[in-house]
């Protein structure tokens, strides 16, 4: 049976796997279904116990999670099928074992729900309020102790930035980004809280209360970390707030955790008195007589319900007119019309999928397609642009590349990409001399299309006030109508106390096609010919700067003179989609 389980979901079990080998946000998935072998074998023996009912309530639920898991799957959303996939599996259990084997493995099966990634829309909107919060709550509890902070949000800028001054009035900024938004504490918390509240010998009441309040020790610890970070860059040792040092802090972070847990769950021993069973008042000695009950008549008529409640592994079982069991053991289990028919229906399922995914030449895990050549060997001549060397901040050696930091790679979720200035010696008349290029590229990953300038600019502080979209003329290069639509998007913010504005140009590729806006490129991404059919999945993204013009007309008018020279050579390097699409 848990090989027919497998066989029909394989495809996005391998999908999801590998969300949680790329994703930092989800990597606590290879925990959780280890947690859930655990919490099987600690309830081993009241499985062997138990009485198996089967109820054809579980075939109802049956045939709701592969309905659930088929429509999901046309209407292309991940996410429902991984719901109707624990859904299927909750009702086998139910159907073949009953209400009894439900009551012990419930929380195992349910608890996988943690393992799954929530549709990107909700998880980036959650995770902005978050940052929001745990922004305006560091500012208070930093100004309780004694450092100047306010949030840059009161002027003018976004609202997850926190400005600190020190006593000499140095100015420091303190970016809440959406990896410290608490997200990721949230999700492994949680799960830590289920684990704790299940494992523990303890009322239900208590259970709940203690799964209640993964949330806000969730956000009261990671706004600890804000806290602490804010410290250290005020201090002026903002070399332990970046990179492995801010790691480590979030890791840290388990210890007041787990303190908070076990510092509730004493609480609650010593000011509550604990709920006993019946089974336990019956089997509690008197005082100098260990052999006696407290009630022999009591424990008579108790001791007679708990004996069918749970039947010996050796008893035969009864028998409905039907031949189906009507409660027995596990190996009786194996030989009901009902497990056959569940195995069929899984069966016959999986081997629709398979014949469909075949015969459509459906292709859920895409194939990672690699640039032709790498990014930095876009010519450092581009008719009268000449890239300009400049002193890496990696290295500290002169090169026309900037090298990212480790923290910065890390963020982008990339290591291919291309930083480098560009100037003009011919430039004229509404014309900006330098242009800054910055390009990264994707592959063999989740389709996520994260790092739009409207989203990381506001993290770091600008705020947008306008864009607009136009096109450039390319010819010969098999664009639509030989025109490359291009976004300006323009910024205003605060930096080091002069107000600055500037322009970001910028566009994406994607399988082959070109876009102006990354909610395109999502739906491109996710549009039928994409998501079933292309056996590659790829995007870019291709960003302007101008850090001698604030002129948003000069910015577009340099613009589109560079990527008359420039986007020829991109194509060049990016993959060829049509030849891609070719390969068997």
């Amino acid at each position: 049976m848990g090989g027919a389980f497998l066989w029909l979901n394989h495809g996005y079990l391998t999908k999801l796997v590998r969300v949680w080998w790329t994703e930092p946000d989800w990597s606590h998935g290879f925990i959780i279904p280890l947690f859930c072998v655990y919490f099987l074998a600690s309830n081993y023996q009241k499985l062997l116990k138990v009485r198996v009912k089967p109820t054809e309530i579980g075939l109802v639920i049956v045939m709701m999670g592969l309905g659930m898991q088929a429509l999901a799957f046309w209407m292309r959303n991940d996410y429902g099928v991984y719901l109707g996939m624990i859904g299927l599996l909750f009702g086998m259990v139910l159907w073949l074992g009953g209400w009894g084997v439900i009551r012990i493995v419930w929380v195992p099966i349910l608890f996988l729900i943690f393992a799954v990634n929530v549709p990107e829309m909700i998880y980036r909107d959650v995770a902005y309020a978050l940052q929001q919060f745990a922004a305006k709550a560091s500012v208070v509890v930093l100004q309780l102790l004694g450092v100047t902070a306010d949030m840059a949000g009161e002027m003018g800028q976004a609202e997850t930035v926190i400005i600190m001054w020190d006593a000499s009035g140095n100015t420091h900024q303190l970016n809440v980004e959406e990896a410290c938004s608490g997200m990721r504490l949230l999700m492994a918390f949680g799960a830590l809280a289920v684990a704790i509240s299940y494992l523990s010998d303890r009322p239900t009441w208590q259970r709940i209360v203690l799964i209640i309040l993964a949330l806000p020790v969730a956000i009261f610890c990671n706004l600890l970390r804000v806290v602490i970070t804010g410290i250290l860059y005020h201090q002026g040792y903002p070399e332990y707030a970046q990179g492995l040092f801010h790691t480590f802090t979030g890791l840290l972070m388990l210890i007041p955790a787990g303190l908070i847990y076990l510092g509730l769950a004493k609480l609650m021993d010593k000011l509550l008195i604990a709920d006993y069973s019946e089974a336990e008042v019956v089997a509690k000695p008197e005082a100098g007589n260990p052999g006696a009950s407290e009630s022999p008549e009591e424990a008579g008529s108790l001791n007679s319900e708990l004996s069918e409640a749970v039947t010996c592994t050796s008893g035969e079982g009864q028998r409905d007119e039907g031949g189906g069991s009507n409660g027995g053991t596990w190996r009786q289990v194996i030989g009901d019309k009902r497990f056959l028919v569940c195995l069929a229906i899984v069966l016959v399922s999986a081997g629709a999928l398979e014949i469909s995914v075949k015969a459509l030449k459906i292709h859920l895990l895409k194939r990672p397609a690699w640039p032709r050549e790498a990014l930095a060997s876009l010519p450092v001549q581009l008719g009268s642009f000449e890239a300009l060397e400049v002193k890496d901040p990696e290295t500290g050696e002169m090169s026309t590349d900037r090298t990212l930091s480790e923290e910065l790679i890390h963020q982008l979720g990339t290591d291919t990409y291309l930083d480098r200035n560009y100037k003009d010696s011919q430039t004229g008349e509404g014309l900006t001399p330098i242009v800054s290029v910055f390009s990264t590229y994707y592959t063999g990953k989740p389709d996520l299309v994260p790092h739009v300038p409207e989203r990381c600019q506001a993290a770091v502080g600008y705020t947008l006030t306008d864009r607009e979209t136009f096109e450039v003329d390319i010819p010969g290069v098999g664009l639509p109508g030989d025109k490359l639509r291009v976004r300006a998007s323009n910024f205003v913010g605060t930096d080091k106390g002069q107000t600055r504005s500037f322009a970001i140009i910028y566009f994406f590729v994607a399988n082959g096609e070109y876009f102006d806006d990354y909610v395109k490129v999502r739906w491109h991404l996710n549009a039928p010919q994409a998501y079933f059919r292309d056996k590659y999945s790829y995007y870019a993204f291709f960003r302007l700067t101008f850090p001698e013009s604030n002129d948003k007309a000069e910015c577009i008018a340099t613009a589109k003179k560079f990527l008359k020279l420039a986007f020829p050579e991109m194509i060049r390097i990016w993959p060829d989609w049509e030849e891609l699409s070719k390969r068997p």
